[in-house]
């Protein structure tokens, strides 16, 4: 029997050493009517697929494409044949370009694929269909694992700082997401229409971690420019949602929540009239795992742009911020782009993700970035 698997768990995270080809040297069936390739390079290189085996003796090219540096390349093939497999050639005889290459579409089928699915009969006649080693992100994305919730984390901005920062709305500053114990927090804005009463933001719902890792989440009334206090001591911020909100709609102002020790700290900000927070980071809660399959994002990019998608860890302090995907991912040159990045990573309590976003260009342009994560949270007690 031939096993099938998603096209989409077809990834390739690689840096070419100079002059090197890679050849996926395996033979994937195409089961339906077509694929899309996304790749990306930071070097030249060349980008083929074939139709055939990769020990078949010369078999045709129906994909050839030369990358130029820093680009996205996107193509769709419908089936021409039974099998195809893929090279990425170096065309630099001194660089070492990181390539990263996902696939989207329909099914194939792959002869080491794990995914089985049978039709059992047991003795009362009675048809079972059963699952012997399923592909764990593959049953993630179906809905399948028991206690997954899907998680909502995203961010997005309007222009690049020079710096390399998590994105969200403000490029000067940073997100804090340095706490080592839950502390007092306050909530203000900077808009005096965010309180009862007025205009803006009435009531705001802060979601987050306290000092042993568990959830927690407060609602709170604003009170315009004054500060208001958390009963919560926080340890980390995930999100903050305006709840309520007066004739605006929203709030008028920009909300800030902070450690009252240090109010230069910024553990979770709402910008005005967005309504709720557009930071991409989150942190792991006692008894949940993180799985994040994929991340989604859009840009209008004038200038080059680097992202990094990076990890800290409170409980393993040696690792923090060390990369995920190993390598910056470069791209720039996008005009309402697109680009889907397969990640499938388990992150677990006391670990925090970012998307960090810097601009590689000197005047900095008008940029627009937007990303969000597909995945789901998994209570790990059942």
């Amino acid at each position: 029997m031939t096993n099938n698997v998603l096209l989409e768990s077809l990834s390739v995270r690689k840096e070419l050493q100079p002059s090197e080809t890679f050849n996926t040297q395996d033979e994937y069936v195409l089961g339906y009517s077509s694929v899309t390739f996304n790749i990306i390079a930071t070097k030249a290189i060349c980008f083929r697929v074939y139709a055939g085996r990769h020990t078949d003796a010369n078999p045709p090219v129906i994909v050839k494409k030369t990358l130029k540096p820093n680009t996205i390349y996107s193509r769709t093939i419908g089936v021409v044949a039974n099998y195809v497999y893929i090279t990425i050639e170096n065309e630099s005889g001194t660089e070492t370009p990181f390539v990263t290459l996902d696939s989207q579409g329909q099914y194939i089928r792959a002869p080491n694929s794990l995914v089985r699915q049978h039709v059992e009969v047991d003795a009362t006649n009675n048809i079972n269909l059963t699952k012997q080693g399923s592909v764990y992100h593959l049953d993630l994305s179906r809905g399948l694992l028991q206690n997954q919730e899907p998680v909502d984390i995203y961010g997005t901005a309007s222009g690049m700082g020079s710096n390399l920062n998590t994105l969200w709305e403000d490029t000067t500053k940073t997100v804090f997401d340095g706490l080592s114990i839950g502390v007092s927090c306050q909530i203000q804005s900077d808009n005096i229409n965010d309180t009862l009463g007025g205009s803006g933001g009435v009531c705001v719902k802060v979601v987050g971690l306290k000092s042993d890792f568990s959830k927690a989440e407060e609602t709170v009334q604003m009170n315009g420019l004054t500060p208001v206090p958390l009963t919560t001591e926080f340890l980390r911020v995930n999100q903050a949602v305006v709840t309520n909100a007066g004739t605006g709609l929203t709030n008028k102002g920009n909300i800030e929540i902070n450690p009252i020790y240090d109010t230069s700290l910024i553990l979770e900000r709402i910008a005005a009239l967005r309504g709720k927070s557009a930071t991409f980071h989150y942190s792991v809660p006692k008894n949940e795992e993180l799985v994040v399959t994929n991340i989604e994002m859009n840009t209008a990019i004038q200038d080059p742009a680097e992202f990094d998608l990076t990890v800290q860890d409170v409980l393993n302090p040696g690792v923090s911020g060390a990369p995920i995907l190993k390598k910056s991912l470069k791209f720039g040159g996008i005009t309402n782009g697109a680009v889907n990045i397969d990640v499938q990573e388990k992150f677990t309590m006391g670990q925090t993700i970012t998307l960090d976003i810097t601009s590689k260009a000197t005047p900095l342009g008008i940029n627009s970035v937007y990303a969000t994560c597909n995945g789901a949270r998994i209570n790990t007690i059942l």
